[in-house]
């Protein structure tokens, strides 16, 4: 942080620099005789308490009153001896803490402390909470196309039917994907009525317990298009000849 001084930080100072840097609902400073600066985050009952000595529960004053909430803390050390870059730690804390940028369908988060994972920890995404929506879909990865192949199903031009998803702009979760498609897919079905050919069967879904996409159709889904959906559903760009797809989250990123 370069723009920090470079001497201790007063209590103006971190009440200054919380401004500048944007940090969300920062509540001010509570100070006392003393040269040491340590830091919590508060969302709902969860508190993650930050001392940048490391592996120091919370002073007691601040335990009462946190009463009744969940608190966690950084067991890692991030300051030496005979330092004083404590506040400037702190306020890193802060404004990094669950902090997404991105002004894409890719965003990141730097998270300080970092988390403490197990070799085969695995880390989820179960809900993301903004004040702005932002397109997850737009002209980039908005298509795919469901082939009815049989020869039985052969049309006048001698090609097999195909019904071509395209859906719009937007910000979208699993079920308002799922709506888009449908209600093409359900289009497309109307106009085959006349033909007395199998209609275009479709459902897709996110499993809640590992997380994976799961597509049920009696088509043949061809994400090897341009401008393809496959990769926000975790797909490869290639035909699925398949009634039964399922990816797993895990081995993508998305």
């Amino acid at each position: 942080m370069e723009t920090l001084p470079n001497r201790p930080l007063t209590d103006q100072d971190i009440i200054k620099y919380a401004t500048k840097f944007k940090i969300d609902h920062f509540r001010g400073v509570f100070s006392r005789k003393g040269s040491h600066w340590v830091a919590f985050y508060k969302n709902k009952d969860k508190v993650v308490y930050f001392d940048s000595f490391g592996n120091l529960t919370p002073p007691i004053e601040l335990q009462k009153y946190l009463k009744g909430n969940k608190i966690k803390y950084n067991y890692t050390n991030y300051q030496n001896k005979n330092t004083f870059n404590c506040g400037h730690l702190c306020l890193n804390f802060l404004q990094c803490k669950n902090h997404l940028t991105g002004n894409t369908t890719t965003l990141s988060v730097h998270y300080f402390p970092p988390i403490d994972v197990y070799d085969d920890s695995e880390i989820a995404l179960l809900n993301l909470q903004t004040y702005n929506t932002f397109p997850n879909i737009n002209e980039t990865n908005n298509h795919f196309e469901i082939h009815l192949v049989n020869p039985d199903r052969l049309l006048n031009n001698n090609k097999f039917p195909t019904c071509f998803i395209t859906l719009k702009k937007g910000c979208y979760d699993i079920k308002d994907i799922k709506n888009q498609i449908l209600a093409q897919i359900n289009n497309f079905n109307n106009d085959l009525e006349y033909l007395e050919i199998e209609k275009i069967t479709f459902d897709i879904g996110i499993d809640q317990v590992d997380f994976r996409t799961t597509i049920f159709s009696n088509g043949t889904i061809c994400f090897n298009v341009e401008n393809s959906i496959a990769p926000l559903l975790g797909f490869e760009k290639k035909i699925m000849n398949t009634t039964l797809m399922v990816i797993d989250h895990r081995k993508y990123q998305i």
